[in-house]
Formats: structure tokens, C-alpha cells, sequence
């Protein structure tokens, strides 16, 4: 029996160890036992494991437990073809897209109590769900805080009228985003009252544990270092492959838990930015497949040698409200944003944009399985992340030609890939699908152009904005009512940005999460007082239409649902040989 279950597991198989075929087998601790050590030698797992932990013990104690090992098993089958697979290199030149981040480099304690000394002011309140309140810190402030981890740990917190109770949390299980700092240097820890207080938090206080690399390993590779293995004391790194925009590394060591970081450079030496990643993770080893924004000229492992930890006490504030005459006070401590990534916008004409190509997709997440889809693909550069696309009279048919649905909907776009996705819901049998039939029409900003406004100067493109301590109102003169362009649009918060604030010394400030706006009008508030706005406007636009009629893809395998197997959302066909 075991064997029988182990080969369903492998081919992708859900297993329920509670069915009524099993939950006999599975309530006899022996056959627990006997189950979990074939399982672990079956999926060559025994390598990965840590010796001193008694796993097979653990995973068979009892009905519970193997119920979630034999569903870790499941997942780790997935995971562990997609990852076998890898990530497929693009085909030919890859646009460069550049990663902001200061570089890493060896601290010293003074640097790190320097950086400290800042951060223990740098927490501000985010959101408030009842007896939650969510605080988000700047840790972009400290060096090397790619390789930091932060715990904050909140004990007290006021309103205007007073103190209001906390519930303890420990610092070990302080929420859902306990010691992770984000890609741009943010984190986000979570405070717990008490009682549910009917004003706003204006104050918190506590400690936060801090640790940063503060002494690094270096491994740096160029294509032609392609399976070579480097050490450096207890830690190994083989260069596995490196191939256009793609790389996968290996690090071998005694603790490959150490904060690590891949880092891809073109043939300038400047940095990409990281599209995507995934991992797998063993005992003394670790296996990562990176892809960059850009075509690889070296990549460089950088692991931490040495690392430097404090307990520092820590404050978060709230924003900043109108005094009784209706001037906006600025925060005592402005909050910035780390060095905003340059989008790659081009100079296009209507030539450029061409023929719309069209193809067709299934949507795989679980909810929404083997729903089709229809893929728009457009000119590969930021000015297709902002286009306007619309689907008239979009319908999905059958074999006979049937309707099946007629409620086409937007869902999701790759940037990477200069592709927007639509799908049609409400099919009761996605598979049944045959075609998909309609007109598309394409609102596409050929050109755009940067503009920087200040308080009393002339209004370039029609723009104006009035500066008031944190506030900043954006009004368009006069809108264009046959302009797609609005200022939601301007304001919208995705990959790209296209509005900046920046203060008196030319840094760009964070935006606090409340604003007003209508599509002609807009008033902002940031931490901090802005001098100048920076936006991103488009200067000429292009309208194509085409009708569609398209085969639809062919249904995905159910299998592919229940292992978490999904081929890649948006596939664009161009990336083909």
C-alpha cells in the first residue's frame, strides 16, 4: 500500500491519509512510521534533512501530523518538477532595467549605531482593522538591509485622550511579517490592543531586535565561469548556469540559512533589477534560479561572514492632521523613499505599434481553473503597462458556436512581458470553450514626457499643482474629455510610478495612504513638505481596433491544479524559437 500511495503522490496525485481507503492504515502508528522513512528515501529527501532532528518521529506522532507531512509531500512534488525545470533564458536582447539599491559593502559598529540612531524614529502607522493596528518602518535606512533582519516588538500605545492597553506578542511570533524587510527597504509589523480604542493611535512605543550583515563573502562569475565551484572559508558557490537574462547558483556550508543575495550586472557593470526567483533548499546546500531585467554580463553571490545585532527602543507616529486653521503642519520626520527604479519609456509612432497580436491562454489559479483567455500583446517597453485596452461585444463560444460567456474581464498584465490578460468568467464548463470572438480596441500612449511642477510657476501640459506643508492639490487645466488620461490613472500605484514628490533636498518622499481625487483633481498628503512634483504625462496617443476571432488554448490537465503545477500565466508567444 504504501508504494501505491508514494507513486500517486509522485504523479501528482491529491492523497487524503483521513479518506475512508486509508484512514485504517494511517491510524497504526507503525504503518505512520514505515510510511514517513520510505516516503523520505522515495523523494531522496534523507540529504536535505538535519540529522539531528528526529523528522520521521515528528511527521508519524500522530493522525494530524501525517496528514500535513503527507501534504508537504504533495506540495514538494510540485515544487520540485517547476524548479527541475527551471527558468527558461529569454530569447535575444533583453531591455535593461536597473535595481537602486545602494550597494553592499563591509559596517563597522559606529555605521551600523549611526543608521540606528535614525531608525528607532522611522515607524509610522499604516492601517487600523479593529483591535489590529499595522505599523510600517523604514529599514531602508540601514546599510546593508538586503542582508538585515528586523523584529519590532510593540509594548504601549496612546491615543489623544490616553494610554490604551496592548496585549503582549512574542517577540518570536510577532505576526505574519516578523523580521522580513521588503525589496525596497519597508517592513511591517503588527500591534495588538487590548481593547478596541474608538480614536486613532497617535503613539506606540517598544524595542526592535536588529541584525545586519556587517562582513561579507563575495562570489563574482561571467558566463565563461559556467559549473565552477568557489570557497571562501566554510562557504562554497557553484556558478550552475548563467544564460541571457537567467542564472541559477548553488551555495554549499555548513549554515545556508545566512542572509545571501544574487546580484546581476549587464556589461555597463550597473545592476539589474530582479524579475523573478525560486529556490530550493536543503540541509547544507542551497539552489536559487534568478532572473534579471536585462541581458547578464556577471552575477555576483554575495553571502554574510559576520553579522551585528542590537536591541534598540523604537517609536512609530501617526499622520499629520490640519491645525484649526486649516494649514497642514509637516511631520517632524520626514519619511523618503529609496532611489525610484527610471521607467523605460520609448519614443514610438503609430508604425511602431502595428497590427495588435492576439493569442490565446487558460487561467490556472485554483478558483478560476481552465477559464480561457485571451492575450493582447503590445510593443515591449513601459508604455505598454499604461495603455488603455476594451473588448466589445466579446463573447466565448463553443464548438456549435454556442455563447458560453460573454463577460470578459481584466485580469492582470506582465510588464516583463508587454501583455495584457482578459478572461471570459461564467463558462459552467471552461472546457467546452472553442473560440473567443470580438473587437478589441487599444488607447496607446505613443509618447511621453516628464514635467516638474513648482509652486507659482507656469502649468507645463495642462498640470498645476499648489503646495501647502504636506499637501500638495493637483489640478488638470482644462481636462481633456477625448484624453484617456485622467488622474487616477497618473496616481495609480503599480510597478510603475509616475508621480513623485521630492522636498528641498531633491529626495522623493512616501505618500501617507489617504487621498481625494476625481479624474481633474487630486489632493496628496506626504511625510513630509514637498518643493517640486515630478510626473510622468503622455504627450501623443494612438486608437487601434481590430476584431478577433481566436482558437481558444486547450483545456490544462486537472492535474496541474492539485500539484500547484501551473505553466506561466501570460506565455508570451514571441519568446518561442
Amino acid at each position: 500500500m504504501i508504494d501505491s500511495i508514494l507513486q500517486r503522490l509522485a504523479a501528482g496525485e491529491s492523497v487524503d491519509p483521513s479518506s475512508p481507503e486509508l484512514a485504517a492504515a494511517f491510524a497504526d502508528a507503525a504503518f505512520r512510521r514505515d510510511f514517513v522513512d520510505r516516503a523520505i528515501d522515495f523523494f531522496e529527501l534523507r540529504e536535505r534533512l538535519d540529522p539531528e532532528l528526529d523528522v520521521v518521529g515528528q511527521a508519524a506522532a500522530s493522525e494530524a501530523s501525517i496528514a500535513e507531512f503527507v501534504q508537504g509531500l504533495g506540495f514538494f512534488v510540485g515544487m520540485r518538477e517547476s524548479f527541475e525545470q527551471g527558468l527558461a533564458p529569454s530569447e535575444g536582447a533583453v531591455a535593461s532595467e536597473y535595481d537602486p539599491r545602494p550597494a553592499l559593502d563591509d559596517i563597522d559598529d559606529a555605521t551600523l549605531d549611526a543608521a540606528l540612531e535614525v531608525l528607532s524614529r522611522s515607524f509610522f502607522f499604516e492601517h487600523r482593522w479593529g483591535d489590529e493596528q499595522r505599523i510600517e518602518g523604514d529599514l531602508f535606512v540601514l546599510p546593508n538591509f538586503e542582508l538585515a533582519t528586523a523584529r519590532p516588538h510593540w509594548t504601549s500605545a496612546a491615543t489623544a485622550s490616553g494610554a490604551v492597553a496592548v496585549e503582549p506578542v512574542d517577540d518570536a511570533d510577532a505576526g505574519p511579517f516578523a523580521g522580513r524587510i521588503d525589496s525596497d527597504g519597508s517592513s511591517r509589523s503588527e500591534l495588538k490592543l487590548a481593547v478596541e480604542p474608538d480614536e486613532d493611535l497617535v503613539t506606540a512605543t517598544g524595542t526592535c531586535a536588529i541584525a545586519v550583515a556587517s562582513r561579507l563573502r563575495r562570489f563574482p562569475f561571467t558566463p565563461g565561469d559556467v559549473g565552477e565551484k568557489r570557497s571562501d572559508g566554510d562557504v562554497a558557490v557553484t556558478l550552475e548556469t548563467l544564460q541571457n537574462d537567467c542564472a541559477r547558483v548553488t551555495i554549499e556550508g555548513a549554515d545556508t540559512d545566512l542572509p545571501r543575495v544574487v546580484i546581476g550586472r549587464d556589461a555597463t557593470g550597473a545592476r539589474l533589477r530582479e524579475r523573478e526567483s525560486q529556490s530550493q533548499h536543503g540541509h547544507r546546500t542551497w539552489t536559487g534560479d534568478v532572473r534579471f531585467a536585462g541581458t547578464l554580463a556577471s552575477v555576483e553571490v554575495v553571502v554574510a561572514a559576520a553579522t551585528l545585532e542590537r536591541r534598540i527602543d523604537i517609536s512609530a507616529s501617526a499622520a499629520p492632521e490640519p491645525a484649526a486653521d486649516g494649514c497642514w503642519p509637516s511631520p517632524a520626520a520626514p519619511r523618503y523613499l529609496p532611489p525610484p527604479p527610471e521607467p523605460t519609456f520609448a519614443a514610438l509612432t503609430p508604425a511602431d505599434l502595428g497590427t495588435l497580436e492576439l493569442t490565446a491562454g487558460r487561467m490556472t489559479s485554483s478558483f478560476e481553473f481552465n477559464q480561457s483567455e485571451l492575450h493582447v500583446h503590445l510593443p515591449r517597453c513601459d508604455n505598454s503597462a499604461l495603455a488603455r485596452i476594451d473588448l466589445d461585444e466579446a463573447s466565448a463560444v463553443d464548438a456549435a458556436g454556442d455563447v458560453v460567456s460573454a463577460q470578459p474581464y481584466g485580469c492582470g498584465s506582465s510588464r516583463a512581458l508587454a501583455c495584457h490578460r482578459f478572461s471570459f468568467e461564467g463558462a459552467e464548463r471552461p472546457e467546452s470553450v472553442a473560440r473567443m470572438r470580438g473587437e478589441v480596441t487599444v488607447r496607446y500612449p505613443l509618447r511621453l514626457a516628464r514635467v516638474t511642477l513648482t509652486a507659482g510657476a507656469p502649468s507645463p501640459c495642462g498640470l498645476r499643482a499648489d503646495f501647502d506643508g504636506p499637501r500638495v492639490t493637483l489640478q488638470l487645466e482644462p481636462p481633456d474629455s477625448d484624453s484617456p488620461f485622467d488622474l487616477g490613472w497618473l496616481l495609480s500605484e503599480g510597478e510603475l510610478t509616475l508621480l513623485h514628490a521630492l522636498d528641498q533636498t531633491g529626495r522623493p518622499l512616501r505618500r501617507l495612504p489617504r487621498r481625494t481625487w476625481s479624474n481633474d483633481s487630486a489632493e496628496l498628503l506626504f511625510w513630509g513638505a514637498p518643493s517640486t512634483v515630478q510626473a510622468w504625462l503622455v504627450t501623443e496617443w494612438d486608437t487601434v481596433r481590430t476584431a478577433f476571432d481566436v482558437d481558444a488554448a486547450p483545456p490544462l490537465d486537472e492535474s496541474l491544479r492539485d500539484a500547484g503545477r501551473a505553466p506561466p500565466a501570460c506565455r508570451d508567444h514571441r519568446d518561442d524559437a
